[in-house]
């Protein structure tokens, strides 16, 4: 097993931007981070809720999978989903179950066109491992969030767990508090919501030239406007 513990440095991961639907031309790639996901979140939901079978629908429908590899392995990532909160539809969908009205509206209070972070996860083996001071968590955030503040949607809303301090990390990037307390799938989460246009992305220089460096060279293009024109950034690679 690689040991990210001996990593001062980028140079060893590459990060990857893959659709959820799979039409990539970066298929082994894609077919490992599917294997990430799937090895994380079964797990996550049998101890959780006790089940034994999870289906692909939540990693098909991602328009975007923020991924991080080393070598051949994914061993961290997230995934960007964009609606338009204007429409009855997206405020049906399943992901704002237990929502109330009041944190709908106020996700909504500076423009339709939100991005949902979700999934994020990292390989057990990998957690508390840092990366030039940076758990993979917190990197995968950082490159999330600096993609999502450069289009930029008009707000990003994530579900984040609070016995594993994830909102302490999202409140220590700027993110307002939507909701506290939330039972989701027998855990406690905040909803939280990010802002760009009120704000700018605040980075320490250490954490911007990691997340330089990896843009610089990722593999697969992100989004460039969310919901409406989804043409792609040209391919890094």
């Amino acid at each position: 097993m690689n040991d990210l513990r001996k990593i001062s440095h980028t140079e060893e991961l590459q990060l990857v931007v893959l659709p959820g639907n799979g039409s990539t031309s970066h298929v082994e790639h894609y077919e490992s981070a599917w294997q990430h996901w799937h090895t994380v979140w079964l797990e996550t939901f049998r101890s959780q809720d006790g089940v034994s079978h999870i289906f692909s629908d939540n990693f098909l429908r991602q328009d975007e999978i923020v991924a991080l590899f080393l070598a051949d392995q994914c061993v961290a990532l997230v995934c960007h989903r964009y609606v338009n909160i204007s429409l009855t539809s997206a405020r049906n969908d399943s992901y704002f179950e237990g929502w109330a009205p009041g944190s709908l509206e106020a996700v909504r209070q500076d423009g339709p066109n939100i991005a949902i972070i979700n999934q994020s996860s990292v390989l057990p083996e990998f957690r508390g491992q840092r990366v030039m001071g940076f758990a993979l968590r917190e990197l995968v955030a950082m490159l999330s969030l600096t993609h999502l503040y450069s289009i930029p949607v008009d707000a990003a809303t994530a579900a984040v767990r609070s016995d594993r301090n994830m909102h302490s990390m999202c409140y220590a990037l700027g993110a307002v508090a939507l909701q506290a307390n939330v039972n989701q799938h027998n855990s406690p989460v905040d909803l939280v919501a990010f802002y760009p246009r009120r704000k700018g992305l605040t980075l320490t220089s250490e954490a911007n030239q990691l997340v330089e460096d990896l843009v610089k060279r990722k593999l697969g293009g992100f989004l460039t406007t969310p919901t409406n024109d989804l043409r792609r950034i040209p391919n890094a690679a």
